[in-house]
């Protein structure tokens, strides 16, 4: 049961208490920050409103201001650090632990931070505070089997329907592929599909998702893993509401995050690569695809951005 700060006035659920505002002329970042005032632990300014949700589970109102924090309270790091994975485990209702983009899209550390805070791998972190295993991040020997002798021939399989094909090193052949835009083809192939998208592409994917998750359904059904390999860098693509001149979206960069981490969460057959740019994702491509079956249990974001992959 709500009760009204302003009138005492009880309702059951928060929308009939956010709609009894109006009655106020109180807008609901009014009304939480004045009555339920919550402080950045950094700056001490007022926690940004954008929706309850978020402004009962944040801590710091940016990235830059959280990780200063970190850097200025070695010994409170520790504790806090685990202590927003709980949150996110309990809060979010996460049961597999979170991977380093969906990390990197929440008022969270990202996991480089978690492995310089505690110096062993995510995933025995994670364990520790009760998440399912998802991938292994110390995983050395699955990264140094991309430079192994290949059995035969390393070709690649492009999409027909692929506009702007990346420029591959290897041989590269134009077939119609059931998913994505490439995957290896032969001894090397291993249900294993790479879609490529353009930021824009990427929006839109994001934005009306549901033809999408039709292709990630029908990729599950045959046991087929979907990486959605992205030309621009994370940093970039989580601030593109500020891009100038501006992309033609209403979409913003919340939104489509939270398709993102919905997605992930929902299937077990992706996850999503930002790259710098066309030339970078041309080698990923070529690496990605030689990791095989193992890939699943590569983190693929925290390897490039630790400059592993």
């Amino acid at each position: 049961m709500d009760k009204c700060k302003v009138c005492d006035k009880e309702f059951k659920t928060d929308k009939g208490l956010h709609k009894h505002l109006k009655a106020h002329k109180v807008s609901m970042s009014v009304y939480y920050q004045r009555y339920f005032p919550r402080r950045d632990k950094l700056s001490g300014e007022l926690i940004n409103f954008k929706n309850k949700d978020y402004y009962f589970n944040t801590d710091f109102n940016s990235k830059a201001n959280m990780a200063l924090w970190f850097k200025e309270n070695p010994e409170e790091a520790k504790p806090f650090s685990l202590e927003l994975l709980n949150k996110l485990k309990v809060a979010r209702k996460y049961k597999k632990q979170p991977c380093q983009v969906e990390m990197r899209s929440l008022m969270i550390p990202s996991i480089i931070t978690y492995h310089q805070l505690f110096n062993v791998s995510f995933d025995r972190i994670a364990k520790e505070v009760g998440f399912e295993e998802t991938y292994k991040y110390d995983n050395n020997d699955i990264l140094a089997s991309k430079t192994d002798k290949p059995n035969s021939e390393f070709v690649i399989s492009v999409d027909t329907r692929e506009q702007q094909p990346l420029k591959l090193s290897c041989k590269k052949i134009v077939n119609k592929l059931d998913f994505g835009d490439y995957c290896a083809m032969g001894d090397w192939y291993s249900k294993t599909f790479i879609e490529r998208k353009g930021l824009s592409d990427f929006i839109g994917t994001m934005s009306e998702r549901k033809r999408f998750e039709r292709e990630l359904d029908r990729a599950a059904s045959l046991n087929s893993y979907v990486i959605v390999l992205v030309e621009e860098p994370l940093s970039k693509v989580l601030t593109f509401d500020k891009i100038k001149p501006r992309l033609f979206t209403r979409a913003t960069p919340t939104f489509i995050f939270h398709q993102v981490r919905e997605l992930i969460r929902a299937y077990d057959n992706i996850q999503f690569l930002f790259a710098k740019d066309r030339k970078t994702s041309s080698v990923l491509v070529e690496k990605i695809l030689r990791f095989k079956e193992d890939v699943r249990f590569i983190d693929l974001q925290y390897c490039y951005d630790v400059g592993a992959l």
